[in-house]
C-alpha cells in the first residue's frame, strides 16, 4: 500500500491517529516536501500545522485546518476507507493545486487505527478542468 502511493505522492506519512505520533516513509525532493525541519517535527497534527502555517494558501487555511482535524479524518475514514482534502498551495510565489489522501490501512496488533497519508499534486489536471470549465462557459454564453 505505502510502496503504491509512494511513487506519485510528494510525501507519505504513517499515521497512528490515538497517539497522533507519524513515521515520515517517503519524501519526494522538490521545492517543498524535503525540508530538513519537516523531520523535526514531533507528529503528524504538528506537521499538517506546520504545512497550514507556511505552505496553505492563505484563502484555504481554515478549511484545510477543519477537514484535516484528528476527529474529522476518524470520522470520515470510518464511513469510507480513503477520504481526500482538496487545497491550493503557495510555492515559490505561485498557486499550486494539491491533495491529501487519507487511507485507513487496518489496525495494529494493539487495536490501533494507522493511517497512511500522501500529499499530491493535482496542479496539472485541476487547472486543465478549470479550463475547460471556462470554455464550455464562454460557449454557453456565446449560445
Amino acid at each position: 500500500m505505502i510502496n503504491g502511493l509512494s511513487e506519485d505522492f510528494s510525501l507519505v506519512s504513517f499515521i497512528n491517529p490515538s497517539t497522533k505520533e507519524d513515521h515520515l516513509y517517503y519524501i519526494k525532493k522538490n521545492d517543498w516536501a524535503d525540508n530538513p525541519n519537516w523531520k523535526k517535527v514531533g507528529n503528524f497534527e504538528d506537521r499538517l500545522k506546520l504545512i497550514a502555517n507556511t505552505l496553505v494558501h492563505p484563502d484555504d487555511h481554515e478549511k484545510f485546518m477543519e477537514m484535516t482535524n484528528r476527529d474529522v479524518v476518524r470520522d470520515m475514514l470510518s464511513k469510507k476507507n480513503a477520504y481526500y482534502v482538496n487545497f491550493r498551495m503557495m510555492i515559490n510565489g505561485v498557486v499550486e493545486y494539491w491533495q491529501l489522501k487519507f487511507v485507513m490501512v487496518g489496525k495494529a496488533p494493539d487495536e490501533r487505527e494507522q493511517i497512511v497519508a500522501g500529499f499530491i499534486s493535482v496542479d496539472e489536471s485541476t487547472r486543465l478542468q478549470l479550463e475547460q470549465k471556462e470554455q464550455l462557459e464562454t460557449q454557453a454564453e456565446a449560445l
